[in-house]
């Protein structure tokens, strides 16, 4: 699965996303509501309101890649009830 809810509790958090996300060459994309914004963009990502989870998206079919991203991103999802 190359689509996960995540959650930035604060600017540190998001800056750590940015970085992790800018290791990747393929696009990654999070889901604002309505709004997509670019995993890669500091200024984009900034801009959110962090209160929210949010959808993130990895636009690759390579599984050890999106597991890969995951693993990476484990801080940040949201863990299902």
């Amino acid at each position: 699965m190359n689509n996960f809810r995540i959650k930035l509790n604060s600017a540190d958090q998001v800056i750590r996303f940015v970085a992790i996300c800018g290791k990747f060459d393929d696009d990654i994309t999070v889901y604002n509501g309505s709004i997509q914004i670019d995993g890669k963009s500091l200024l984009g990502m900034m801009s959110v309101d962090n209160r929210r989870n949010f959808n993130v998206r990895i636009d690759t079919s390579d599984c050890e890649l999106i597991a890969k991203f995951k693993n990476d991103m484990y801080e940040f999802i949201v863990k299902e009830a």
